[in-house]
C-alpha cells in the first residue's frame, strides 16, 4: 500500500459501536479494510491517535491495521472533540484554572453532581479554552468540557435550565459511543433523560 492510501484512511466504527474501530476509505465507509460492517459516519478520532486506550476500553482491529501497516501511537489519555473538528488533548492540556472561572463555577459544580449521580461515578466538568471557531463542548475520558471562548460565562447561571441540561445530557450520553447515528447513542440519551427524572422525583438529586 501507498503513503498516499496510507493517508486517507479514516477511523470508523464498529457496527456494534462500544468504541471498537476499524479503518476504511472515505468513499466506502460502511466497510472496513478487513472487510467488517461498520457504522455509516466516520469517527472524530484521527488515525493518529490509532491505539490509543482510555477507561472507555477502545479496541482497535488489528487485521485493519496491519493492511495498511499502520503503527500504533503510544497508549496516552486522549478524547475526541465533538461534531466540530478533530482535536487529540492530554488530561492537563488547555483547561481553565478555577480561580480564571469563578463566575461558571456554580453551575459547573452543579452538572458536575449531575454527570456523577447519572454516570455512577466522579466526573470531572472543566472549562476549555478551545478557540472561537471551535467546539460547544466535548466529553471523553477526561469529563465533560466546555469551550469558554465560545460559552458566555452567564450561561453557567444557576439554577441550570433546559439548554443546559441538553448539552449536559448529548455529552453524557457519548459515554457509550460519540456517534451520533449509532443505536446505543439513542439509547443512552433515553436512558439518562429517565434516570436524571427519577432522580428528581425522588428527591436523590
Amino acid at each position: 500500500m501507498s503513503e498516499k492510501q496510507r493517508e486517507d484512511v479514516v477511523v470508523v466504527e464498529s457496527v456494534n459501536g462500544y468504541f471498537s474501530y476499524h479503518l476504511a476509505y472515505p468513499g466506502n465507509k460502511t466497510k472496513a479494510l478487513c472487510g467488517s460492517k461498520t457504522l455509516m459516519m466516520p469517527t472524530k478520532v484521527p488515525t493518529a491517535a490509532w491505539g490509543c486506550e482510555t477507561h472507555l476500553g477502545e479496541s482497535y482491529c488489528r487485521a485493519c491495521e496491519v493492511s495498511v501497516g499502520l503503527t500504533p501511537s503510544a497508549k496516552r489519555v486522549v478524547f475526541c472533540v465533538d461534531d466540530v473538528r478533530k482535536l487529540s488533548l492530554t488530561a492537563v492540556d488547555g483547561f481553565v484554572p478555577p480561580n480564571q472561572c469563578e463566575a461558571q463555577q456554580p453551575g459547573l459544580d452543579e452538572m458536575r453532581r449531575i454527570s456523577s449521580y447519572l454516570l455512577a461515578r466522579p466526573v470531572s466538568v472543566r472549562l476549555f479554552r478551545g478557540g472561537r471557531d471551535g467546539f460547544i463542548a466535548a466529553y471523553g475520558p477526561v469529563g465533560v468540557v466546555f469551550n469558554a471562548d465560545v460559552i458566555p460565562a452567564a450561561w453557567f447561571r444557576m439554577p441550570l435550565k433546559e439548554p443546559q441540561i441538553a448539552l449536559l445530557l448529548h455529552e453524557l450520553a457519548h459515554e457509550t459511543t460519540y456517534n451520533h447515528e449509532a443505536p446505543q447513542y439513542r439509547r443512552a440519551l433515553s436512558l439518562l433523560g429517565a434516570r436524571l427524572a427519577l432522580a428528581f422525583w425522588s428527591g436523590a438529586l
